[in-house]
């Protein structure tokens, strides 16, 4: 937790002023776990008292409203709109909008809609921006590098549906990226990773069900780029695993510690008949 001291700023070209009061601001939130330490995703938001956070920055959706980025402590800049009003959210939109919303509705936002659906707010030492792709949309201070696309795992598959009975049935959680899904698969031995609605992670052994365009593969990864599937689609890429079950470190069915003595563990040694 850190505490950030009561701090007024004077905005010199509206005349506003305004002052926070005393926040503890939880900067490994649940909304900032699921973000990443210094993102905001298309679909993320921060409630009141959570933030993102790079180095000694930190942007922070506070208990009045008010949208602050700190460096070290102190305020360098906000959005000094609504001020005390009921709280919402601070959401990076899939429209490429980044909104500070109270309850009654919205009160400041960074005005980049219609840029995409795959946009990203970030935070960097002493400024935030906003990227698409690669080109900045939006920067608080003038800062920010949106760099260049990472490059795409090899192995890629297609997209495939996907139903409640999982073509991939071995599933591994949420917030993969796409290599991060693929290397969880392969230290299992399974074939296939498929990578689902933002990042969820399936491993299993055999493709299923049906392959179809790659457009119907369009949510993007909220880590690391790319495509993950999307709802009910699976992008489906090979590991390099064997398929094997024995070495996947876990029991199935059908094993034993006389047949995978790695997954199952070693067998008793027999006793000896009195």
């Amino acid at each position: 937790m850190r505490k950030y001291q009561i701090w007024c700023l004077v905005t010199i070209i509206t005349g506003a002023v305004g002052c926070a009061s005393n926040d503890d601001v939880d900067t490994s939130s649940a909304a900032q776990a699921v973000a990443g330490t210094d993102t905001l995703f298309a679909g993320e938001k921060l409630v009141a008292g959570q933030a993102i956070s790079s180095g000694t920055t930190s942007l922070v959706y506070q208990g009045d409203n008010n949208l602050v980025l700190y460096r070290n402590g102190t305020a360098i800049w906000a959005t000094m709109a609504g001020l005390d009003l009921p709280t919402n959210r601070f959401e990076m939109q899939t429209d490429c909008n980044a909104v500070v919303y109270a309850q009654s509705g919205y009160v400041w936002a960074s005005w980049t809609n219609g840029r995409g659906s795959s946009c990203f707010a970030r935070v960097m030492e002493g400024d935030w921006f906003i990227c698409s792709g690669t080109s900045r949309v939006f920067s608080a201070l003038g800062g920010g590098n949106c760099g260049s696309n990472p490059p795409m795992p090899t192995g890629y598959a297609g997209c495939f549906t996907d139903e409640p009975n999982r073509a991939l049935p071995a599933w591994q959680g949420s917030g993969f990226s796409l290599q991060a899904c693929i290397t969880r698969c392969r230290s299992q031995n399974y074939v296939f990773s498929g990578s689902q609605y933002f990042g969820e992670c399936f491993c299993g052994n055999t493709l299923g069900y049906t392959q179809v365009a790659d457009t119907d593969c369009n949510t993007p990864c909220n880590s690391g780029g790319g495509f993950c599937g999307g709802a009910w689609r699976n992008s489906i890429y090979t590991t390099g695993g064997n398929g094997d079950p024995c070495g996947n470190g876990m029991c199935d069915f059908g094993e034993d510690c006389n047949s995978c003595p790695t997954d199952c563990g070693q067998c008793e040694p027999p006793h000896p008949i009195p």
